[in-house]
């Protein structure tokens, strides 16, 4: 789990080295803004899951800055219908010594669970 700040909000997200965007479901997206004006976009992409032929269900898409202590960068959000948890892409990480941690967690967890399989 990577933990990160959304337009100053602490939020947990799942870092995905695959994914090339960023994903947050429809009711992290209500406890970040909540009270707050955030200009939503139409989303303009179509984004499906890995070996899916139906995109996942967008609902909109945001500009928001994402930050790891020091480090943040603006990127665009996409938000997803549901409660189906929340996707850091890699290529969108905010460069920092705890994205690195997050992806060596990944790699290793990756490890264990192809030598298990292949058992």
């Amino acid at each position: 789990m990577y933990r990160a700040t959304i337009d100053g909000e602490r939020t947990e997200l799942v870092l995905d080295s695959g994914a090339s965007v960023i994903l947050i479901d429809e009711s992290a997206y209500e406890e970040i803004y909540k009270g707050k004006e955030k200009p939503l976009k139409q989303a303009r992409r179509r984004i499906y899951s890995y070996g899916s032929s139906s995109p996942l269900p967008l609902l909109k898409a945001i500009e928001a800055e994402i930050a790891e202590k020091s480090n943040s960068i603006s990127a665009t959000l996409h938000v997803v219908k549901g409660r189906s948890g929340n996707l850091l892409g890699y290529d969108t990480v905010p460069r920092g010594p705890v994205m690195f941690y997050a992806l060596a967690i990944e790699v290793i967890y990756l490890l264990v669970l192809v030598t298990v399989v292949c058992r």
